[in-house]
């Protein structure tokens, strides 16, 4: 896969999830945080 389709994969993957952290549905503040870093973090890794 092409970075930029790994990219774009990654994107379409996360969407919900950006969604949901950033407007704090149904999340622990803490679990938001911790999740929100983990995925920044493989975001940096691809």
């Amino acid at each position: 896969m092409s970075a930029l389709a790994q990219i774009l994969h990654n994107l379409h993957e996360h969407t919900e999830t950006y969604h949901r952290l950033l407007t704090g549905q149904d999340f622990d503040p803490e679990f938001q945080r911790r999740l929100l870093a983990h995925i920044l973090l493989e975001e940096r890794r691809s």
